[in-house]
């Protein structure tokens, strides 16, 4: 597990989730910035044990975890989790069909214009423009597919309540809609 910390580079920034983009982009790229001020000098505590601190990089990461500690004793966790992807987040062939359908030219463009994603001027549509298909308050339909090498996050809990004495060094934990929630019968 890596750990990255951006505060040595922004300062305390009073509950903006500068940390969060971090942790999306380091999904994202697969690339974590290194911990600032951190050189060859640096000694951890060794009452810490054996921290594997980012000097930046690849690391390739499939989860984030972000801790926000906050005054008060306020305390927040979110754990994200990579999507794999074939390189592409879209089908460009399906989304330039339906940018051709939408829009009416055969071979539309797209550009930026003052901070604002738009459709190139071709002049008049060359067919009838087809009305969108979206219905306020429906959802998205296609979700990401789970890895198969993934453990849902009840099995990891009960094996840790069945041997709780176990060191445990790294564990990927999946959260999911599970129908039977976990006991801890203790």
């Amino acid at each position: 597990m890596i750990i990255a910390n951006t505060k040595g580079y922004t300062g305390h920034s009073m509950g903006v989730g500068i940390e969060d983009v971090l942790a999306i982009k380091a999904l994202e790229l697969g690339s974590v910035p290194p911990i600032a001020n951190l050189n060859v000098d640096f000694e951890a505590d060794p009452d810490l044990g054996d921290l594997n601190l980012s000097t930046g990089g690849d690391y390739q990461p499939d989860y984030a975890l972000r801790l926000g500690a906050g005054f008060g004793s306020q305390l927040a966790m979110t754990l994200y989790r990579r999507i794999p992807t074939n390189g592409s987040r879209t089908d460009q062939s399906r989304y330039n069909t339906w940018l051709a359908a939408v829009t009416g030219n055969p071979d539309p463009e797209i550009e930026v214009e003052k901070r604002t994603l738009r459709v190139k001027d071709q002049g008049a549509p060359v067919q009838q423009p087809q009305p969108s298909s979206w219905i306020y308050g429906q959802k998205p339909v296609g979700w990401a597919a789970r890895p198969e090498d993934e453990v849902p996050a009840n099995t990891i809990v009960n094996d840790l309540i069945e041997a709780p004495d176990q060191e445990v060094s790294h564990i990927k934990i999946t959260l999911s809609n599970d129908p039977e929630p976990v006991q801890n019968e203790q």
